[in-house]
């Protein structure tokens, strides 16, 4: 119920932000040009992008305070610098190419730019908190794995859903920004009548770089929770000595501690991983196919 409201409250969020003073221009400016449903297209696509945004804040937050408490200051301090420094590169990203490299909104709505921006931001601040979450569970992986018993086997399980359910939130809500974008895009471009008014290169450009900036913070984590998780199934029942017997049973009882651990990297899962990762690029090619 509460992933629900919140996501009604962000979709209202979206539609008053841009339709809350459409009385003002509507009528003289925007009907006059014969109505363009690509504009309520886009609109109605941000309003459900900040629907979504919203709605997967709750178990974002709820993940990320589950986390806060069990880490140490030291942590807490890097998790900080890590989520300036990476807040830092997207907004340099977004104002540069916003200002100086896309096309000027030539759509009757005053401040359009500046609106996007914000709304957007919304939208980043949930991926932030996704992204700390995961540099949360990458230093607790370095941490808490000092020794090794049934406590332990909980722990990093704990981590590890934790981190796919923090990817899986943090790709879903930089696809949807994209598709929005896209179909900002045909707007754009059905309001001057002209495709270079907003070139597709620069949807791409966007995908491509949220893609490479998730795998780029993502990879690391995985691969350190590999590292941990092999450790920890090595400690917990290394290999016996001799004997046929013996080994089998230990590669039945390591083949369940390893599918436990989340060890076990099927084709589905890793597809999933990169699924995930491409996200935002996916998006990008999913809205330049809607493309007039």
């Amino acid at each position: 119920m509460t992933v629900l409201l919140a996501g009604i409250i962000g979709a209202l969020i979206g539609l008053a932000a841009i339709l809350g003073d459409a009385s003002n221009w509507y009528d003289g400016v925007y009907l006059s040009r014969g109505g363009k449903p690509e504009f309520f297209l886009w609109v109605f696509l941000l309003a459900g992008q900040l629907a979504l945004s919203t709605a997967l804040l709750i178990p974002a937050q709820s993940i990320a305070r589950d986390l806060y408490p069990h880490s140490s200051r030291n942590n807490r301090f890097r998790v900080l610098t890590h989520t300036i420094t990476i807040s830092c590169a997207v907004v340099a990203f977004v104002l540069s190419t916003t200002f100086f490299l896309a096309p000027n909104f030539h759509m009757p709505v005053p401040m359009l730019t500046f609106r996007v921006l914000i709304l957007n931001m919304v939208s980043f601040f949930v991926v932030l908190i996704g992204a700390a979450g995961g540099w949360f569970i990458h230093f607790a992986l370095d941490d808490d794995f000092v020794t090794e018993d049934q406590h332990s086997i909980e722990h990093f399980v704990h981590l590890r859903r934790h981190l796919n359910r923090l990817l899986w939130i943090v790709g879903t809500i930089l696809g949807a920004s994209i598709i929005g974008m896209a179909c900002l895009r045909n707007a754009v471009i059905t309001f001057n009548d002209r495709s270079s008014a907003f070139p597709w290169q620069y949807v791409f450009i966007y995908g491509a770089f949220f893609s490479a900036l998730l795998a780029l913070a993502y990879m690391p984590i995985h691969n350190r929770a590999l590292r941990v998780g092999r450790d920890l199934a090595n400690k917990l029942l290394p290999m016996p000595s001799m004997g046929w017997t013996s080994m089998a049973e230990w590669r039945s009882n390591r083949n369940a501690l390893e599918e436990a651990l989340g060890l076990d990297l099927t084709a589905n899962s890793s597809i999933r991983a990169v699924a995930a990762i491409l996200t935002p690029l996916v998006g990008s090619l999913i809205g330049l196919l809607l493309q007039r």
